[in-house]
């Protein structure tokens, strides 16, 4: 008799990887501020995967089936935390996890496509080539109940109360719950399915405010975040782009795309105006705002409110600002 359980994990690790690099890939190819949350979000999501793991392995233990089931749980954990770790690394560094211009970046993409590939095809060999390995011995005689379906809810349920891990642990302990109810009528199975309801409304509430906080409530703690980042990082890199553009073709850009020549397009965006527009295709509107003035130009963001030359607009803050840049703010150019 084939285990579901079995299956339903392999099919579940493989959607989630295929889920990766379908995300990425349109990623790459729109570079769209939606798309980057929706990679995001299913990243974010593969918590259900690594849980799922743990739970994997432990059930393959119990009920000795053939080990050839732990290379794909086991490498995912491995993988997954050696990849995510040294990733996470390399976007503090790089201030921006999309930055392809931060090669440390590019090779962290790349090892997280081959790790998908590895799921994706390995565990295809289990489906296809290794069905056998999904079976489980049948039971003679009358058949002796199990506490493990219980047990596994329960913890599961107290793990669900963790924010982070909160939506599949609840899952987890809901659908085990269930089952056990409905298997064993065992209250370890009642107290599960409770604790998963109960760390599933927790969750929600809390993935609720953070979701209003950072994605409709305007000039909270994530519209400063974004600002701090415009005016301390992005647009004094972008000033130094433009020095270098003039350095090596002697005038400034007469647009900022003309920068794409020395840099990748990325630099250009504004992150401020990607929030503002995630669901416009004119990725023209979420540019930096940039004007050649001959020997002079403006450089700015457009500030929360999307429009050029009004109070919230964002200028680039510089530790040490060299007297020679062709930079000049709107005040000062007026002035001159």
């Amino acid at each position: 008799m084939e285990d579901k359980f079995l299956k339903s994990y392999v099919y579940l690790l493989i959607i989630f990887a295929i889920a990766n690099l379908l995300s990425f890939t349109l990623f790459l190819l729109f570079r769209n501020s939606f798309l980057k949350i929706i990679l995001v979000l299913i990243s974010s999501l593969e918590s259900l995967v690594l849980i799922g793991s743990i739970g994997f392995i432990v059930y393959v233990m119990i009920k000795k089936i053939d080990k050839i089931q732990l290379v794909l749980p086991i490498f995912y954990l491995v993988g997954f935390l050696v990849i995510g770790v040294v990733g996470a690394i390399f976007a503090l560094k790089s201030g921006d996890m999309f930055d392809f211009s931060y090669l440390p970046n590019i090779l962290s993409w790349i090892a997280s496509g081959i790790f998908y590939l590895f799921q994706i095809t390995f565990g295809t060999y289990l489906l296809k080539k290794k069905s056998k390995s999904f079976q489980k011995k049948e039971q003679h005689g009358p058949k002796n109940k199990s506490n493990t379906l219980g047990v596994v809810s329960v913890l599961f349920g107290i793990l669900s109360l963790v924010p982070l891990v909160g939506i599949p642990s609840s899952i987890i302990a809901i659908v085990t719950g269930i089952m056990d109810i409905k298997k064993n009528k065992s209250r370890l199975g009642k107290i599960g399915l409770v604790l998963g309801i109960l760390g599933l409304l927790i969750t929600i509430v809390l993935y609720g405010g953070l979701f209003y906080l950072g994605f409709v409530q305007r000039g909270g703690i994530y519209d400063d975040l974004r600002i701090k980042l415009v005016k301390d990082q992005q647009l004094p890199q972008l000033v130094n782009a433009i020095e270098v553009y003039k350095v090596r073709f002697g005038e400034y850009p007469e647009t900022i795309t003309k920068l794409e020549r020395i840099n990748p397009e990325s630099l250009l965006f504004d992150p401020i105006q990607e929030f503002n527009n995630m669901f416009s295709k004119e990725k023209e509107d979420n540019y930096f705002y940039y004007e050649q003035k001959g020997d002079t130009y403006f450089l700015f963001s457009k500030g929360v409110d999307g429009k050029p030359f009004t109070e919230d607009d964002v200028y680039p803050e510089f530790e040490l600002k060299p007297d020679n840049l062709g930079y000049r703010t709107p005040e000062k150019n007026n002035s001159n």
